[in-house]
């Protein structure tokens, strides 16, 4: 059979599969089945559609000419979906009975749904909830049986997977756990956590730390108990705002590094109380994103209020050093993003490693968006990188997000702090933030995030720094000006126009135009005047967190140095 035939075969198998599939799920509404179980077959259905979406083959009626999958793989996926018809069918087909066996064929599958369609309509509801659940009823009495159902499911999606390059398989990852952490009931939240334990860790971490803002009430892990820490625990605090390395003594000495926080608010206020619920859901939310690699965020231990610190009191986020550079024996060293970039000592990196590094920061922000965080304060002194290396060496590729001076969850509830007017925070901030008209009083939003992560790539592919940018664009408005004349200071507006024209344009030599339309993407929101060729337009923030997951960490995924390629 042609491609084509094979492909339009397939599209219209896996949408009869897929509708299966969610009757089958179905049953999980009935009080004898295992919540836990149908939860796992749900989040089986999901990637499966998913996949169906991402890789062109789902809604059937689409065309299939954007289909991702080559044609010498079309016969593989066909017959992978038509297992997974067969497995569903066996499940649902009668126990005994002459027709068995021609129920629990792919061909068969139309018959299925038109059967499992009929008996689960609500004038029907007795008379076949008691048939369905017969057929069911291995799946309820046999759970061994069940769960070697999802196995074989799981196993299947995972092939399926397998098989589509690697960028389309990081989109999905991040479609996939999109829709599901979209689930707005924090009890459903935990019903996927503990679905996911087993097959899918990483999607069941992020469910709980998804809970964990949805609802102040869920229960906090055992190991963040005791998140207010004692000030005597501590080897010593440091004398000012800044980052401090010390030694925290609890069941043992741990490396750790305080984050300080300054705050003007009375003693034994409510406001007081509110602000430092809101730094404890941060700790939580850290604590439990750190199991998570892709979150790229620090084990936060707890949080230090600091009443004593003059002439105002100071709240410290408390993270433990990385364990796998903390054991490595010499003094652990903190180098941020901005001081790699500045040392002399610290060659350039590599391409492919400049390519990693931006990835990584680039799915690091879209899994906060979808476990309902925001940052708030991206910017190049705020991506840490821990290593023994006195001049800075090591692993440039696994940064860690720090600085959540403002984070807060996206909660309408949620107490925010709007971020304070400062010249080197305000050059990574959206034009909207740092304006005077709009800056104190404009709600934040997720495209504020993703502008200042647009700087960020920007650095990263320039390999300099937004001050150093800055510096040139001062140099070249003077020389401009003429010798000898009294030059104001560049007002900032100028400046962001500069770096969203000039400096992107600088980008694509440099890094390949895969990873300057991502930066575009990043910056287009803040263009006026046509100032940046035109970039995917996205009206909603669901559908800026799906375009941040696809225009940008996806096609990141795709830059590589490849001879004969700008890519």
């Amino acid at each position: 059979m042609e491609p084509l035939g094979v492909g339009l075969g397939t599209a219209a198998l896996l949408s009869t599969v897929l509708d299966v599939f969610a009757l089958v799920t179905s049953f999980r509404s009935y009080s004898e089945s295992s919540t836990v179980l149908f939860r796992q077959l749900e989040l089986e259905r999901e990637v499966l559609l998913r996949w169906a979406v991402e890789v062109g083959l789902h809604p059937a009626r689409a065309s299939l000419s954007n289909c991702a999958i080559p044609p010498n793989l079309l016969p593989l996926v066909h017959n992978t979906v038509a297992t997974i018809g067969s497995v569903l069918a066996k499940a649902t087909s009668p126990i005994g009975g002459d027709n068995k066996e021609l129920e629990t064929g792919p061909h068969y599958l139309g018959q299925v749904l038109e059967r499992l369609q009929k008996e689960t309509q609500p004038k029907h509801s007795q008379s076949r909830l008691s048939r369905s659940l017969a057929r069911l009823g291995w799946a309820i009495g046999e759970e061994a049986r069940l769960k070697d159902l999802i196995a074989t499911i799981h196993a299947y999606n995972t092939s399926l997977h397998n098989l589509i390059p690697k960028p389309l398989q990081i989109s999905l990852d991040g479609s996939i756990m999109q829709a599901i952490l979209a689930e707005p009931d924090p009890n459903r939240l935990l019903e996927i956590q503990r679905a996911g334990v087993h097959w899918r860790r990483a999607l069941s971490v992020a469910a709980s730390v998804a809970a964990l803002q949805q609802q102040a009430s869920t229960p906090i892990p055992p190991s963040t108990n005791q998140l207010m820490l004692s000030r005597a625990r501590f080897a010593s605090l440091g004398q000012d705002m800044a980052r401090y390395q010390t030694k925290y003594t609890n069941n043992g000495i741990t490396e750790v590094l305080i984050e300080w926080r300054a705050y003007r608010i009375p003693p034994n206020s409510e406001t007081k109380m509110t602000y430092l619920n809101t730094c404890l859901d941060l700790a939580r939310l850290l604590h439990a994103s750190q199991n998570l690699e892709t979150y790229r965020t620090l084990d936060c231990l707890g949080i230090l209020d600091d009443v004593e610190f003059q002439p105002h009191s100071r709240v410290g986020l408390v993270y433990r050093v990385p364990l796998a550079v903390a054991a490595a024996g010499p003094p652990v060293k903190v180098f941020t993003l901005h001081d790699l970039i500045n040392l002399k000592e610290f060659s350039r990196p590599s391409l492919d490693e400049r390519f990693e590094l931006a990835r990584n920061l680039a799915t690091a922000l879209h899994r906060l968006f979808v476990s309902r965080w925001y940052h708030k304060n991206l910017n190049s002194k705020n991506i840490l990188f821990f290593t023994q290396a006195a001049d800075g060496r090591g692993s440039c590729v696994q940064p860690y997000l720090s600085g959540f001076d403002y984070a807060r969850p996206d909660s309408p509830d949620e107490m925010t702090i709007k971020p304070e007017a400062d010249e080197f925070c305000d050059r990574y901030r959206h034009p909207q933030c740092t304006h005077p008209d709009s800056r104190s009083t404009i709600p934040f939003r997720r495209r504020f995030d993703v502008y200042s992560l647009g700087i960020l790539l920007m650095e990263i592919g320039r390999w300099e720094t937004v001050d150093r940018m800055h510096k040139d664009y001062s140099a070249q408005k003077a020389r401009a000006a003429g010798k000898g004349s009294v030059v104001a200071p560049v007002p900032l507006e100028s400046f962001q126009r500069y770096v969203r024209t000039r400096c992107v344009e600088s980008l694509a030599f440099r890094m390949g135009t895969i990873y300057t339309n991502a930066v575009k993407f990043c910056l287009h929101d803040a263009t006026e005047g046509g100032d940046t060729p035109s970039t995917p337009v996205v009206d909603t923030e669901q559908e800026l967190v799906s375009g941040l997951n696809r225009e940008v960490v996806a096609e990141l995924a795709k830059c590589t140095v490849c001879t004969g390629s700008d890519e």
